[in-house]
């Protein structure tokens, strides 16, 4: 068989892939459904607030109370899965089913996204290290948000990388991410960098209202109903809280990534290139050594296996020696990575970055869930890039960042899941 040959079944190969990884994740959600195992800490999340928050809103239909929720988060979501699910009887089962449509929806917009891969195989290990995140599955199996807010964070990601982005698009996404999750909130940032940086000043006024303003009017209404960016229940918790670490915790984050990116590149690192490196690691550390950043034994800074690591960290006053180093050189990785991109990426990224890890200082709960799935995205937008650019050296680094959150999801989600089958 010649070369020719094998295209045809390639190509098919690469456009069931999406659904094939959309169905897989369906049959999942109804499988864990229909069994009635409640496991994890999606579990939880499920069974205290969105669950209730679900029931209360079909209760109430057509004119639900989204004021007194037991949610901390915007309602879209919790709105669209109550109203969705009362044709159909409205168990627990319909309810977790149609909520897990977001999730295969994300499994086949990330499996399209990466389609400029030409590798088949680094399209499937790209999708995978998104998919195996267990903010994924816990999101995927039980009720939750987050695999909807990053459903439209791919879609506003992916949109502002593209040449000629539709600005009105990137906007009534933003939007629906922020009634979704307000927190995402930090996608105004990277759509207004993109819409005013490149574009002819005569429609850079235009570009940055279709981008902004909706979701900057979505916003403003969730502050005037609530009196504050969360629920009046919530307000004393989350409201007037600040996270001053969230930033070194970000960098962190997406330094482990960084990380991987570089190996892959191999960058011939000159002096004057870690030089310049440098001072962004001091900056991305500093936030650990000025506030408190050791693990806590409440719900600010604890769960997900990097507080797991910095906790076996000496502290030093509240400061966790382990974050502020970790820091310093994920910040450094970062520096010296985004060097290596396209232009357009290294905006996008960048910007969104900073958005993100400006929106969650504002809050007291400092969770890896709220950093890992944005940044995996970012990860893949990266990957993407250098795969496209031709300067990746070795494919091994991928491979292992897919293997690692698929042994971390079979540990950390399919491990209790079993057991509870058992």
């Amino acid at each position: 068989m010649t070369v020719r040959d094998h295209r045809p079944a390639t190509s098919t190969v690469a456009g069931l892939m999406p659904w094939l990884l959309g169905l897989l994740t369906m049959l999942a959600t109804v499988f864990v459904s229909v069994s009635g195992v409640v496991v994890t800490a999606g579990g939880v999340d499920q069974t205290l607030f969105h669950l209730p928050t679900i029931e209360k809103f079909r209760s109430e239909l057509p004119w639900p109370d989204i004021v007194d929720v037991q949610t901390a988060t915007t309602p879209l979501y919790h709105l669209f899965v109550a109203s969705t699910s009362l044709p159909l009887g409205g168990s627990t089962v319909v309810v977790q089913v149609i909520g897990s449509l977001f999730a295969a929806a994300l499994a086949v917009v990330v499996a399209y996204s990466v389609r400029a891969v030409e590798s088949l195989s680094m399209q499937l290990v790209l999708v995978v290290s998104v998919m195996f995140s267990t903010y994924f599955w816990e999101s995927a199996l039980w009720i939750g948000t987050d695999c909807a807010a990053t459903l439209l964070t791919v879609g506003v990601m992916f949109s502002l990388v593209r040449s000629q982005p539709r600005f009105w698009i990137v906007g009534v996404l933003c939007a629906l991410a922020i009634l979704t999750r307000q927190s995402c909130a930090w996608l105004l940032l990277p759509a207004a960098v993109v819409a005013v940086s490149g574009n002819p000043s005569c429609t850079r006024a235009r570009d940055l209202a279709a981008a902004t303003v909706p979701g900057t009017a979505v916003l403003a209404v969730v502050f005037w109903v609530w009196k504050g960016a969360t629920p009046p229940r919530f307000a004393e918790i989350n409201g007037l809280a600040v996270s001053g670490a969230a930033v070194s915790y970000g960098v962190v984050l997406a330094g482990v990534f960084a990380l991987a990116l570089l190996l892959s590149i191999r960058p011939n690192l000159s002096a004057r290139e870690l030089w310049w490196a440098a001072p962004v690691g001091v900056v991305a550390a500093l936030p650990a050594v000025i506030f408190a950043s050791s693990v806590t034994l409440d719900d600010t800074r604890t769960g997900g296996w990097l507080w797991s690591i910095v906790g076996r960290t000496p502290s030093i006053t509240d400061r966790s020696s382990g974050l502020v180093v970790a820091a310093f050189l994920g910040g450094m990785a970062c520096s010296v990575l985004v060097r290596r991109l396209d232009r357009r990426t290294a905006l996008v990224v960048v910007s969104a970055f900073l958005g993100l890890v400006l929106v969650l200082t504002f809050g007291a709960r400092l969770y890896q869930k709220y950093f890992e799935l944005p940044i995996l995205v970012m990860y893949v937008m990266c990957a993407c890039s250098a795969l496209r650019a031709g300067i990746v050296g070795y494919r091994w680094p991928f491979v292992v960042v897919a293997l690692v959150q698929v042994v971390l999801s079979a540990g950390i989600v399919g491990l209790p899941l079993v057991r509870a089958l058992l």
